[in-house]
């Protein structure tokens, strides 16, 4: 008896202190499911081919209206998704070739100078290409990154659980991604931008761009 008040007492105790410093976790249909990322804690995502539909779902941070996520290579090249301005839910789209590994950039532009100042975090996915600053050291992971391909058309239900601000949908995705834009203390809750990620395949996004030149050509014709 007193062994099992123990392994209980230890359990609240290990619940309570996950709750006050914001542990996130993730459950699809259910089931608990981990993020993605390596020993250095560095994430990098590749797509099969086409475009890309990015969608912010939600913010949840008081400098929601001032953060930009982007996305850059191994090369530096770099590329803005959702500007300050963006509020959810917002989609914005890419062209990422096919297997071509990409990093995440988050800027906190406090300012809106479009300058990274040395009091603002600017946080990346692969350091080991561009650099963290701003930051508490680079040793927090800032991006939450779960790979949901294989739930793919189930159209599940994702329920994401922190200590202030839960989040739920269904849908179908390839990626869903949690930012946290200090990575310390009791805000590190995940939830400062939500954003999910789904490649729209090669044929189809084909077929879009001949509908819309074909439908182009249509009203020229009527126009002339």
């Amino acid at each position: 008896m007193k062994k099992l008040f123990i392994l209980a007492l230890a359990a609240f105790l290990f619940v309570g202190v996950g709750n006050a410093y914001g542990i996130s976790s993730l459950y699809i249909n259910g089931m608990m499911v981990e993020p993605l990322r390596d020993i250095n804690d560095d994430v990098t995502i590749s797509f099969d081919g086409g475009v890309q539909e990015w969608t912010l779902m939600a913010e949840f941070a008081a400098w929601k209206a001032k953060n930009n996520l982007g996305f850059y290579d191994e090369s530096l090249a770099s590329g803005l998704i959702f500007p300050g301005s963006a509020s959810a839910v917002v989609s914005d789209y890419t062209y990422i070739p096919q297997g071509k590994e990409i990093g995440l950039w988050f800027h906190a532009d406090h300012d809106e100078d479009g300058l990274v100042d040395s009091d603002e975090p600017f946080l990346t996915s692969q350091r080991q290409w561009l650099a963290t600053s701003g930051t508490n050291k680079n040793d927090y992971q800032f991006f939450y990154l779960y790979d949901v391909r294989a739930y793919r058309g189930m159209n599940a239900t994702y329920e994401f659980y922190t200590s202030n601000h839960d989040f739920s949908t269904t849908g179908n995705f390839d990626y869903l991604l949690y930012i946290d834009d200090s990575g310390a203390g009791p805000d590190y809750d995940h939830n400062d931008m939500i954003v999910s990620v789904s490649a729209i395949p090669e044929p189809t996004t084909l077929l879009l761009l001949g509908l819309g030149m074909a439908g182009a050509g249509v009203i020229r014709r009527r126009r002339k």
